[in-house]
């Protein structure tokens, strides 16, 4: 297993997994985190 990010702008990472022969790229935000709570809070 790899795992690497890196901090882009302000609240944003690019960050690369990868295991064995599979891998994804993805930018998570702590801001997207955080609606994506508040939105699971909203549907219990």
């Amino acid at each position: 297993m790899k795992f690497t990010y890196t901090l882009s702008n302000i609240g944003w990472a690019d960050v690369h997994l990868r295991i064995e022969n599979s891998e994804i790229y993805t930018s998570p935000s702590y801001l997207s985190g955080a609606q994506a709570i508040n939105l699971a809070r909203l549907s219990i």
